[in-house]
């Protein structure tokens, strides 16, 4: 029986292998938490109860109360506008006047006329734009499940090939070196 030590090149190669393991365990339940939020979030947002709302055309009466004719950029990457609207409309009879804050992408003018999206059951509550569909909560659902399931099928392909897990090994020191997270 021959008791021979290992190359250097052979406990480099079993190090980074161990450190790979470990590495990608560390991805996975990483993933995990970031995936169960996706999903709980997604289920949240497709079961929600969805606001019944009537689409209005409304006119932009004052913008800061009268004191400027546009709203105001804020910001130029991305393009943000910044201002208080006042919308004239009327809803099943009655008519409102309405101070909205913005702070979005569309510029509104003084006399601008806009659709606006109405709750039928509070005419005060309003919104620029169409709620978003039910649907796009199971898209967020299904992202956290593929998410968590890739980082589990990451760790136990590290498990079962050397190699591998060598590889993920390598790059994570290389990422923890150079200061990256390198898990997602």
């Amino acid at each position: 029986m021959s008791s021979e030590k290992p190359s250097l090149g052979e406990e480099i190669y079993s190090d980074a292998s161990s450190f790979g393991k470990i590495w990608s365990l560390i991805g996975a339940v990483i993933g995990t938490i970031i995936g169960l939020g996706l999903f709980i979030f997604g289920l949240v947002f497709f079961f929600r109860k969805k606001t019944n709302r009537d689409e209005v055309l409304a006119s932009v009466s004052s913008i800061n109360g009268g004191g400027t004719e546009r709203c105001e950029k804020i910001s130029d990457n991305p393009v943000n506008y910044s201002c208080l609207l006042t919308f004239n409309y009327n809803y099943k009879g009655n008519a409102y006047n309405l101070d909205y804050n913005y702070n979005g992408a569309n510029i509104y003018y003084k006399g601008q006329k806009t659709n606006i999206y109405v709750n039928v059951n509070h005419p005060t509550d309003i919104l620029l734009g169409k709620e978003a569909p039910s649907w796009t909560g199971l898209i967020f659902a299904i992202v956290g499940i593929i998410i968590i399931a890739g980082g589990w099928f990451w760790y136990w392909m590290s498990r079962r090939y050397k190699f591998l897990a060598a590889a993920q090994g390598v790059g994570g020191a290389y990422n923890i070196i150079s200061g990256r997270s390198g898990f997602i």
